[in-house]
């Protein structure tokens, strides 16, 4: 068990998202373990050379990648 805090107007935001008699903690897990939305990824590669896109596609992985593994850091820690 851990304790947060968080402000009034997250709370109320997050509370919003639970989905029936879901606790805090299921929201959490449920919200953490979905893939981003394809969104995420249009627009990723611009007009250019094949290589240029490359390197910046490697950069977004490995932002990416980081980002993720500093959540799951993050979580496992709690």
């Amino acid at each position: 068990m851990k304790t947060i805090t968080i402000t009034d107007d997250a709370y109320k935001r997050v509370k919003k998202m639970k989905e029936g008699d879901e606790s805090f903690s299921e929201l959490f897990l449920r919200i953490s373990s979905k893939k981003p939305p394809a969104s995420v990824f249009l627009g990723i590669l611009k007009k250019g050379s094949i290589e240029d896109d490359r390197k910046r596609l490697k950069k977004f992985r490995e932002e990416f990648n980081k980002d993720a593994e500093a959540r799951r850091h993050a979580m496992g820690s709690r």
